[in-house]
């Protein structure tokens, strides 16, 4: 009984995050202004050999919202309403700290030498209802935020380009995840490119 169990539990698991995984958009490369990317610590990104994130300043845009309203829900600091401005503040709210070594800052809005543009191309919110089956309950009930965004220099060209999806599971936020690849993966991502 114990065995079948075991094989019924681990098929729903494999369908859940095959589920989760396989229906959110790709990366848009028309709008990212790149022909492909590849996976490393975003889902699909791209440098310009020629760029460094050394000594820049980058002002970064309100993120373009192309993802349908979800029907409801509220959990934490970012909900739809506000994820385009969100999405803005957090490179600053969470990095800026953290690179000033690499004299790398991110500021809100404005224009310069370097603008980083956004799309939020997915959203929903996670669902604090379906996390009665731990790692099911998490897949079947996280919240997923899929985004595109690059900068380009002032003459309009990518230098910088990436695709990324993060899911909160049923019993995280929305804020919560963002905040923390921004304070991580973001952070690693400048610094191994400000060379």
């Amino acid at each position: 009984m114990k065995r079948t169990f075991s094989l019924v539990a681990g098929a729903v698991l494999v369908v859940a995050f095959s589920a989760v995984a396989d229906d959110s958009p790709k990366e848009d490369l028309k709008f990212l202004g790149i022909d492909k990317c590849k996976k490393d610590k975003f889902d699909c990104q791209w440098v310009d050999p020629s760029f460094s994130f050394a000594g820049k300043t980058i002002h970064v845009q309100k993120f373009e919202k192309k993802a349908d309203a979800p029907s409801s829900g509220d959990v934490g600091g970012l909900e739809y309403g506000n994820a385009d401005t969100f999405m803005q503040e957090v490179f600053a709210h969470q990095t800026n700290e953290r690179i000033e070594k690499q004299g790398t800052k991110f500021v809100t809005g404005g224009s310069g030498d370097y603008v980083l543009k956004g799309q939020i191309t997915e959203w929903r919110y996670p669902k604090k209802g379906a996390a009665w089956g731990g790692w099911i309950g998490g897949a079947v009930g996280s919240g997923t935020i899929v985004y595109d965004w690059k900068i380009v220099d002032k003459s309009g060209k990518t230098v910088v380009a990436v695709h990324h999806k993060i899911l909160a599971s049923a019993s995280d936020t929305m804020e919560r995840r963002v905040n923390n690849v921004h304070g991580d993966d973001m952070v690693e991502f400048v610094r191994k490119n400000a060379k």
